[in-house]
């Protein structure tokens, strides 16, 4: 695995999104996905299907 030098700045830079993308987006999308459920017939529901996909997309950027 390839190591790359990074500042100080760039560090809390860096812990600062991911605390962003764990606690504000993660909770934000498990609602979202809670509230699509709500509408029913999930195979048709377009509220679902999106806050999914901004849910694979959110954990991409957490486990990089």
């Amino acid at each position: 695995m390839a190591r790359f030098p990074i500042t100080i700045k760039g560090f809390h830079k860096l812990e600062q999104e991911l605390k962003h993308l764990k606690y504000v987006e993660r909770l934000k999308i498990t609602t979202d996905i809670s509230t699509a459920r709500e509408f029913g017939d999930l195979s048709e529901n377009a509220e679902y299907k999106a806050a999914k996909e901004r849910q694979l997309l959110n954990d991409k950027k957490f486990m990089t």
